[in-house]
C-alpha cells in the first residue's frame, strides 16, 4: 500500500476517533453541572495531547518505513 494512502487512512480513523470524544464530551457537558463540564473538558484536552504527540510518532514510522 503507498505511504499517502496508509497516511490518509489513518488521519480518517483518527479524526473518526476524535469526533466520537468531542461527542462523548458533549453528552456529558448536556447534564450542565459546571464541574462535571470542567472535568470532561480537562480529559479531552489530555486525550487531545496524548494523541497528538501518538499520531506524530506513527506518521514518522510510516515515513521511514514505507519511504
Amino acid at each position: 500500500m503507498k505511504k499517502s494512502t496508509v497516511l490518509s487512512k489513518f488521519e480518517k480513523k483518527i479524526d473518526e476517533a476524535l469526533t466520537g470524544l468531542y461527542e462523548a464530551r458533549d453528552v456529558l457537558s448536556s447534564v450542565e453541572d459546571p464541574e462535571l463540564d470542567e472535568l470532561a473538558n480537562e480529559y479531552v484536552e489530555e486525550l487531545e495531547e496524548q494523541i497528538a504527540e501518538g499520531v506524530e510518532k506513527l506518521r514518522e514510522a510510516v515515513d521511514n518505513i514505507l519511504d
